[in-house]
């Protein structure tokens, strides 16, 4: 079994930005998706509301563009969820599904780690201490060789992410010989 987990965050740094969603796929050891999580968490902090659009006034242009294009922002803003609640679902999930204390899978996961550990810390614990980096192994196989997975468009969202992640591991892990 594999868990796969992407955040959509308002920026890069965990002690300054927030969490605008969680997406995580469970998949089985084919990498077949079995379940999927994703929602979106309700922020408004430093908002504004310039026509329809929620603009967050502390936000970089490239996340700002990046989210109102996707629909994440007027997802965000009107959702009711909290940090805890969906920190709540996402283990109820994981525990429905027995995937409590597996690695975490995704693409640099280690900066969706330091955003768990430091706004979700019990999601963040219902996981187990490794990680499966697909970025690493992007950047091993690039070193020797191995010819870059097809690019979907990411639209950065959650579970889509995750699907797309999913795709990568399975392209580099089958170039590498290592697939079952």
């Amino acid at each position: 079994m594999y868990v796969v987990l992407d955040l959509e965050t308002t920026g890069t740094d965990p002690d300054l930005e927030a969490i605008l969603e969680v997406g995580i796929v469970i998949c089985d050891d084919n990498f077949d998706p079995i379940a999927a999580f994703e929602s979106a968490v309700h922020w408004d902090e430093l908002m504004e509301l310039e026509g329809n659009l929620i603009i967050p006034s502390s936000v970089n242009d490239v996340v700002l563009e990046m989210h109102n294009k996707n629909g994440l922002w007027d997802e965000s803003y009107w959702s009711d969820a909290t940090l805890r609640s969906v920190e709540r679902a996402a283990i109820e999930f994981l525990t429905k599904n027995n995937a409590l204390g597996q690695e975490l899978v995704g693409n640099t996961i280690s900066f969706d780690r330091a955003f768990l550990h430091k706004h979700m810390p019990k999601l963040e614990a219902a996981f187990h201490y490794r990680n499966i980096d697909i970025s690493t192994l992007k950047v091993l196989g690039n070193k020797f060789g191995i010819p870059a997975a097809p690019k979907n468009p990411s639209a950065h969202r959650g579970v889509s992410d995750c699907l797309d992640s999913i795709l990568e591991l399975e392209h580099y892990l089958s170039q590498m010989g290592w697939v079952r």
